[in-house]
This record gives structure tokens, C-alpha cells and sequence, in this order.
């Protein structure tokens, strides 16, 4: 061999330096040093490449920074661990590859952490809350009212979703790790206000403690309201009304909540004078019975349902009107007028049969 000589050094996946060495006789120092080539991708778990990752190599040799394909390449030396420096909320499987040479598609796949909490509007946790997560399946939420899921990519929708419950907002779209994704709950009560006869009574306000509000009956008797917190639940009594239960308290969503009651009618009995009538009997149509009113007159009736009959009775008494009908509280007066008793005698005096006498009696 004469004249001068370009050298090279070749080895797929390497790299050497110099590039050419020329030589124009012998030599024993012909040196070339040589960084293998690695080079793979970051991808999130459906399979996207996951933008400016850093991938670190140990012993000095630095990091790159994926492109938009999360591509990134290096060359090294030696014995080297490739790491992901995880970006905060992600999580990457391989935690590390080893290499030694060339290497490549190394690839990391990974999918960011989303997390939260469910509470009600009075700061309480709700336990058990379903959250869906997108097509990543569902989560539920502990006594703590905490959740999270892992391995996310791209935009998911969160949902969550807790039979009797109502949550704000009905759900959240997110595309990386952020903030938390928090709920705000609220259970629903629900259930009838009815007469003794099962009849659903209008108009009725059932009250809510705990700056939960109020509702009015339907003409069903149905109610409903969405509350938060330990409430206690009341039939805010129209006047003439007694309900039973007087209250219940919940903590959760319940139903039918049933309040059942009757309406009380009441009165006076009074003569020409204004003055009370002691002892007329006051009848009730539907099985209701009887009250007697008292020294002035007064009565009432409580636990009545539906149309009820009012009659007033007693002996050389007539009463105006002679009867009341009604379906709901009332006052009802009556006016009563002594009547005169007429008793006929028949006598057989000094053998004149068939003479009548006449008394004429009044209370």
C-alpha cells in the first residue's frame, strides 16, 4: 500500500470520530472513538406521542426533549439508564431501560393522573360516588369523598353519578394533569302530603332546616326537593291542619316521605240572645261521631278527612242552618231556637170521655 490513506471506522448504530484519518505509512495510534446511537419514543397509552418529555441519560450524558411525535434520539457510551424525568401528574412504564449500544424503538408509555374530591354543599365527603372516567372505566369515592385514576390520555369526560344524588358541574372534560377535578352533591327527598283517606293535599309547605328552603305540594300532594347536610323535614301546618309525623330528619336520599293528617273543624252553639247552648249533640257523617258542646256553647272535631256532614241535635231545640257540609278547616256557627213541647192529655172527667187538655211546656 502506498501513497496516503484515508481510514474510517463502520458499525450500524454507531457513531465515530474522527470521521477519516489519513495516513501515508505505518502507525500504531489509529484511534476512533465511537457513542452508539439510541433512540425511541414517548407515547401516551392510546398511543400518541407525548410532546417536549425530557428523557435523561445517567453518567453525565444529559437529556433531550421530545418533538411533537415524542420522538428523541442520543448518542452514548458505556453503560447508560434511560429515564423519563416525569412530568408532574404523569406516570411512564418502563420506569428505566438499560443499554450498553445501539438501541432503538425504546419506547415509554405513559398516561397522566387525574384526582378529586365529592362533597356536599356543606362541605361533607360523599363515600361511594361512582366516577366515570371516559372510556378508562370508573372509580369510586372513599369515606374521605377522594378519588383519582391513572393512566389517562387526551380529552376524557368525568362524570359522577350517585343514585338520589344531583352533582355540580354534570361533568368535566380535561386533557392533562391539572388541578383537582372536584363535585358538589345534593340528595333528593321526596314524598306526599295526604289526607287520612290517602287524598293528596295542594298547597301544602313542607320546610327544609339548614338554609335548604321549601316546596309546596302539588295537587297529587307531591313534593321534592334536592338538600344537603343532616335536614329535618316539616309540614309548615296550615292553620286547622295536624300532620303525623310532625318531622322526620335525613341525611341521604330518602323516599316517599309520607305526611299524613286531618283537618279540625270547631264552633258555637248560641240561642236569640247570644248565650251559649250547653249539651247539643254534634254529629260527624263518614264515622266521624260526636262532640257535646260545652257550657258556651263551644265544640270542635280534629282528625277529620274528606266531606264531612255537620248536624246539630237536642231536644225542643231547632238549629239554623240544620246542617253544615265541609272538606277542610272552618268555624261554623249555629243558631238555635227553643221550640215549645206540646203534650195532649186525654182525661175521663165526671164521665165526659174524649175532652182533651192542652199543656203547652218550654225549657
Amino acid at each position: 500500500m502506498g501513497g496516503v490513506v484515508g481510514i474510517t471506522a463502520d458499525l450500524e448504530g454507531w457513531d465515530f470520530q474522527p470521521v477519516n484519518i489519513k495516513v501515508d505509512g505505518p502507525r500504531s495510534d489509529v484511534i476512533f472513538t465511537g457513542n452508539y446511537r439510541v433512540y425511541g419514543y414517548v407515547k401516551d397509552s392510546l398511543g400518541k406521542g407525548v410532546k417536549s418529555a425530557r428523557v435523561t441519560f445517567s453518567d453525565g450524558n444529559g437529556y433531550v426533549l421530545t418533538d411533537e411525535e415524542g420522538y428523541w434520539e442520543k448518542y452514548l457510551s458505556g453503560r447508560i439508564k434511560i429515564k423519563i424525568d416525569t412530568p408532574e401528574g404523569w406516570e411512564f412504564s418502563p420506569d428505566e431501560v438499560i443499554v450498553d449500544g445501539p438501541k432503538g424503538p425504546v419506547e415509554f408509555k405513559g398516561g397522566y393522573r387525574i384526582s378529586g374530591y365529592v362533597k356536599d354543599t356543606s362541605g361533607e365527603p360523599v363515600e361511594g360516588v361512582k366516577i366515570r372516567v371516559g372510556s378508562y372505566g370508573e372509580v369510586f369515592t372513599d369515606e374521605k369523598g377522594y378519588w383519582q385514576k391513572k393512566g389517562l390520555s387526551g380529552v376524557v369526560e368525568i362524570v359522577a353519578e350517585k343514585e338520589g344524588w344531583k352533582f355540580t358541574p354534570s361533568s368535566f372534560k380535561v386533557k392533562s394533569p391539572g388541578e383537582e377535578v372536584n363535585f358538589t352533591g345534593v340528595y333528593k327527598v321526596w314524598g306526599y302530603v295526604k289526607d287520612l283517606d290517602g287524598r293528596g293535599i295542594e298547597g301544602v309547605k313542607v320546610t327544609f332546616s339548614g338554609g335548604n328552603g321549601d316546596v309546596t305540594t302539588d295537587e297529587e300532594g307531591y313534593w321534592e326537593k334536592y338538600v344537603s347536610g343532616e335536614v329535618v323535614v316539616k309540614v309548615d301546618m296550615p292553620e286547622g291542619w295536624e300532620f303525623s309525623p310532625s318531622q322526620i330528619v335525613v341525611d341521604s336520599p330518602e323516599g316517599p316521605v309520607e305526611f299524613k293528617g286531618g283537618y279540625r273543624i270547631s264552633g258555637y252553639v248560641k240561642d236569640a240572645s247570644g248565650n251559649g247552648v250547653e249539651g247539643v249533640t254534634i254529629t260527624f257523617s263518614g264515622g266521624y261521631g260526636s262532640v257535646v258542646t260545652d257550657k258556651n256553647g263551644y265544640w270542635e272535631k280534629k282528625g277529620l278527612s274528606g266531606r264531612v256532614k255537620i248536624t246539630p241535635q237536642k231536644m225542643g231545640w231547632a238549629f239554623e242552618p240544620q246542617s253544615f257540609e265541609v272538606d277542610g278547616p272552618e268555624k261554623l256557627h249555629f243558631n238555635a231556637n227553643n221550640m215549645p213541647m206540646i203534650v195532649t192529655i186525654t182525661l175521663l172527667l165526671l164521665g165526659l170521655a174524649g175532652v182533651a187538655l192542652f199543656l203547652v211546656l218550654s225549657e
